[in-house]
């Protein structure tokens, strides 16, 4: 039983020189602690291969093997390895010793190690790329540009501000429209309202004649004898023989045109028989727009091929100033020409119609534009974060008792 003692005693003491011995030339390979006073070390052998520490019952000829050695420090300064291999024993795979210094002292630093770098310690880092304000330059678009242009031409400032499906189908919407609006103008307001201008004065061209008016004219005016009845006429049916004449030769005054009495210089070079067509061919007119609105008049209806009823200064009943208008004749050709008129005033009309919804559109676009590029400009410094990538999950087991679990879902926003 004493023997069994010794000899326990005898395998104690080697192993304990087995291990002075190792850690012995591990410092002899270079390691060397930087001194503090606050210093503390641990050393704890693991086997990798039993996962449990290496117990003193080992052979005092088994060895540690020690393939690395990890100085691990709370200093921010790199971790540094050595590279020298202790010893490789038979009985154990592979071993590790851990030196851990409980104090803040800077790491072991070995001539002899040599230093790992921080990809190869920590693996790659992800960093994330911020953009420069040079790069943004691109992208961002002014409200102010995209106004402008959408002014100009409706459509081009939401298509310059691009980026999303519906600046482009709301660019090409204003597009549209823009060329609608134009399209009815031109056709309503511009080749209709011509066409029915050339409809309305090519019939008065075939159906009224100057000189026609004029003898009628002269035939009622010689029947008044009293200065008082003519002053009544002229004031009821020759108030706008001024306008009437100056369409004619510029100066009412030309050949005493404005003069019913004196104005047979006039009347020679519109013969009576004569149509406005032939007129316009032979002598000219100087106003043929103020002529084709004075002719639809009823004070001039005696011009008209058609007209019946021609008016005496009986029929007229002039009285005193207080006498009614007449009218002189009575043609169909005259209300015809007047509807066919009207038809191209309402065609004309139109224009400010279109016209106006025009400009609306430029507007209403240049405004949606400058939105649109504010929006834009908006979403570049804000992240696009899909609905889904909102959703919250919460969670929640409970072990004791019965077994309850709970799942919560929220959105945020």
């Amino acid at each position: 039983m004493r023997s069994l003692q010794i000899l326990g005693l005898l395998a104690i003491a080697s192993f304990a020189s087995d291990m002075w011995s190792d850690l012995d030339a591990g410092a002899s390979s270079g390691l060397t602690p930087v001194a503090s006073s606050q210093a503390a070390y641990s050393v704890v052998v693991y086997s990798s291969s039993l996962a449990e520490p290496i117990s003193s019952s080992m052979s005092s000829s088994s060895s540690v093997v020690a393939s690395s050695i990890l100085l691990s420090s709370s200093s921010p300064l790199p971790l540094l390895a050595s590279s020298s291999t202790i010893e490789q024993a038979s009985s154990v795979t592979s071993s590790s010793v851990l030196i851990q210094s409980s104090s803040s002292m800077a790491p072991m630093v070995s001539s002899s190690s040599t230093a790992r770098s921080r990809s190869e310690l920590l693996g790659p880092v992800r960093v994330s790329r911020v953009r420069g304000i040079d790069e943004m330059k691109g992208k961002y678009k002014s409200p102010r540009k995209a106004l402008f242009l959408s002014l100009l031409v409706p459509g081009v400032g939401q298509a310059w501000v691009g980026g999303s499906v519906s600046n482009y189908a709301r660019a090409g919407f204003y597009a549209v429209t823009e060329a609608t609006l134009l399209g009815l103008w031109y056709h309503y307001s511009v080749d209709l309202y011509g066409k029915q201008v050339k409809s309305y004065e090519g019939f008065a061209r075939t159906r009224y004649s100057i000189g026609k008016h004029e003898s009628q004219l002269l035939t009622i005016y010689q029947q008044i004898a009293d200065d008082t009845k003519l002053k009544e006429f002229d004031g009821l049916y020759l108030s706008d023989r001024k306008i009437y004449c100056g369409a004619i030769y510029k100066n009412p005054d030309q050949n005493n045109c404005t003069d019913v009495t004196k104005a047979d210089n006039h009347r020679n070079f519109f013969p009576a028989d004569e149509t406005l067509d032939k007129s316009l061919a032979t002598v000219g007119i100087w106003d043929e727009n103020t002529l084709y609105r004075m002719i639809g008049s009823e004070d001039y209806v005696l011009g008209w091929t058609d007209v019946t009823d021609v008016a005496t200064i009986a029929s007229l009943d002039l009285k005193d100033a207080d006498s009614e208008h007449h009218l002189l004749g009575v043609s169909e050709d005259q209300a015809a020409y007047l509807a066919m008129r009207d038809r191209a005033n309402r065609l004309g009309n139109y224009q400010a119609y279109f016209l106006g919804g025009v400009i609306l559109n430029h507007i209403v676009s240049a405004v949606d534009a400058s939105v649109a590029a504010y929006f834009h400009n908006k979403g570049l410094y804000e992240e696009q974060v899909a609905w889904y990538e909102r959703v919250r999950f919460d969670s929640n087991v409970q072990w004791f008792g019965a077994l309850n679990t709970q799942v919560n879902a929220r959105l945020d926003f």
